[in-house]
């Protein structure tokens, strides 16, 4: 995952553009079963200097997302 964010940001900066870790989130999708196999390290992610730590919800477009998919908020 690291690797890939690695690319998604030299890209990004070879078309002027930057990836800003204050308005970047986290998520993992996936049933129950799969989320509970993600342990501690799994949690975090290094973007440039800041580390992001993943959420069970996001808003994208004004959409709320949860981890499994459903429209469903806890």
């Amino acid at each position: 995952m690291v690797a890939a964010i690695a690319d998604i940001s030299h890209w990004s900066a070879s078309h002027r553009l930057k990836l800003n870790p204050d308005k970047s989130e986290v998520i993992w999708l996936g049933t129950q079963q799969q989320l509970a196999k993600l342990g501690p390290a799994d949690k975090t992610l290094q973007l440039h200097d800041s580390t992001l730590t993943a959420t069970t919800t996001v808003c994208n477009l004004g959409v709320q997302l949860d981890s499994e998919l459903n429209f469903a908020t806890r």
